[in-house]
Order: C-alpha cells, then structure tokens, then sequence
C-alpha cells in the first residue's frame, strides 16, 4: 500500500506543473515593451533629437530601419505582451526566447547588415561625439537589454517554485469544483394571496349552538355561546 502511495506522489511530481501565476511576468514583460517601443519608435522619432542612424528625416520608412530597428523592436513588444498574460510555462517560455531572438538580432544585425552591403545601416545622425552613444542606445546596448531580460525569464519559468505548486492546486480545485458541480434545480414555491375571510354568524335554534359559517371556503367550526 506504501508503494501505490510513493507511486502516486512520483506521478504527481513527474508531471511537474505548467502553471505559474500570472503576475511572474508582468515587471519583465513591461520592461520588454518598453525596450522594443524604443527601438521600433526611434528610428522614426529620433531625428526630432537628430539621434539616430541614417536620413536625418522623420517618418522616414526605409528596409534598413524595417529589417534592422522596427521588426525586432515590434517582435520584443509582442513578446512583452504575451507574457503579461501568460498563465501557463510554455507559454511564457515562448515569449522569453522570442524577445533573446529579436535582442540578438540587435546586436548582430547591423555587423551582418554592413558586411554585406557597406553603409547599409547608413551614418549616425548626432555629432560625432555622441555616435557611439546611439551605436550603444539603437543597436548593441538595447539588444543586449533584451536579451538579458528575456533570458532572466526563461531562467525563472525553468524551475518550478513554491507559488507554482499552489497555482497549480488552486486551478485544479478550481476546475474540479466546475466538473463537479451539476446544474443547480431551484424548486419554485407556490406562489400564494392572502383572501380576506368574512364570516357570518348563524342561529337555527335554541337548542344548537351557533355555527359560524364562512363566506369562502374554509373551515366550519362550531362556537359556544
């Protein structure tokens, strides 16, 4: 009989939970939206600052800023996103590695970028003293934030904590009480009105008591004298 227990408990252990609480997320997934906000929106926005890389125009669409600033920043909010909402591991797992992939893409984006075409990242708006500061703040820096947040959540969905195990009990008792449970059956009571009673006091003869008898159906009681 131990054994079947220890089995059991084994089980249960061995299916270790996918559940985590849905706040987990949510400080790593706001800093992910703002990191990709700022490099999806700067190479649009910051020639209002002349800071940037390439045409010192605003709203200037180019692939350059496409491919290398605006898609990975957008993945990165998108990965944001999801793990603001994200109640189960796989899920949040997924987000995690999307936004390593666009920090990544950062990073590496530009060199591969300029490797194959020279000049296709195109110059740096700022004066030349500052051009390392928007190489740092568009490009390596930024990636390098991102993925350092997204690897510091994968790294927390990895291992299964104290408030997981109690996420997981919390939706299984939650969901078993919703199997559970059958239709509630509400009997209706008889809807019922008060009638008002008259009565009427009747003398046959001296010899019978009176009978009191009621003008609506009821009860007929005899009454003394």
């Amino acid at each position: 009989m131990r054994h079947d227990s220890t089995d059991h408990t084994g089980t249960e252990h061995a299916s270790t939970t996918l559940a985590v609480p849905r706040s987990r997320g949510l400080v790593t997934g706001l800093l992910l939206i703002a990191l990709g906000a700022w490099g999806a929106l700067l190479p649009l926005l910051g020639e209002y600052a002349d800071f940037g890389f390439g045409r010192d125009k605003t709203w200037d669409f180019t692939a350059a800023r496409f491919w290398l600033q605006i898609l990975p920043g957008v993945v990165t909010v998108l990965a944001g996103i999801v793990l603001l909402g994200a109640g189960n591991r796989v899920t949040g797992s997924i987000a995690a590695y999307l936004a390593i992939a666009a920090g990544a893409w950062f990073v590496v984006g530009p060199i591969l970028a300029d490797l194959r075409t020279a000049g296709y990242v195109g110059p740096a708006i700022g004066s030349s003293d500052r051009q390392h500061v928007e190489a740092i703040a568009a490009f390596y820096g930024l990636g390098a934030a991102i993925i350092l947040v997204g690897a510091l959540i994968a790294g927390r969905l990895s291992v299964v904590g104290v408030r997981d195990l109690r996420t997981r009990d919390k939706r299984h008792s939650e969901d078993a009480a919703v199997t559970t449970a059958g239709p509630e059956t509400r009997v209706a009571a008889p809807a019922t009105r008060e009638v008002p009673v008259t009565t009427t006091h009747v003398r046959l003869t001296d010899a019978e008591p009176e009978r009191v008898v009621l003008d609506k159906p009821g009860v007929v009681r005899d009454a003394e004298r």
